[in-house]
């Protein structure tokens, strides 16, 4: 599956929630998500699917397999709040129009920090500066894979339009 479904105006509506809950200061840890009387409230993936929500609709629409997906509420939550919205930003806007998105290679690029990551998470006698160390190398390395792969199509032109229903959808 390709990112976005290949589709700039779907990667543009993701980026813009972010920005959005950044700007209104509704972007926080701890929750996944919760309706407030300024908007939605929650992490980088509430704010990202908060319609329909989760890491499931991530996988769907964004084309990110969930492996992926699964270490972003941890990496989030262990953050400043300015890193949590440098991190939630740079992530969305790393990923591409119109890629293959593979955990494959993600996790050879990441083998070596995620198993020390997991051993103090398993620990659970981690001291939260390491961890929250081991958080920001994760986070570089996420947005550095992202970043550095190439979409499968050329030309946005080709691809189909989405439609009105499609993008009120999400």
């Amino acid at each position: 599956m390709l990112s976005f479904h290949g589709s700039s105006e779907l990667k543009a509506l993701y980026v813009n929630r972010v920005r959005q809950a950044i700007e209104m200061g509704n972007l926080v840890a701890g929750t996944f998500g919760e309706q407030t009387n300024v908007g939605w409230r929650g992490c980088a993936l509430g704010v990202i699917t908060h319609k329909t929500g989760g890491f499931k609709k991530m996988e769907d629409e964004m084309g990110i397999p969930l492996e992926i997906i699964s270490c972003i509420p941890d990496i989030f939550d262990t953050l400043s709040k300015i890193e949590r919205e440098k991190f939630a930003l740079d992530f969305i806007e790393s990923i591409p129009v119109g890629v293959e998105i593979s955990f494959q290679p993600f996790f050879e690029k990441t083998a070596v920090v995620r198993k020390e990551w997991e051993d103090i998470l398993i620990r659970n006698d981690y001291q939260f500066p390491i961890y929250q160390e081991y958080s920001r190398n994760l986070a570089k390395i996420i947005i550095a894979h992202l970043s550095s792969l190439t979409p499968v199509v050329e030309e946005e032109s080709t691809l189909p339009v989405l439609n009105e229903t499609l993008l009120a959808a999400v």
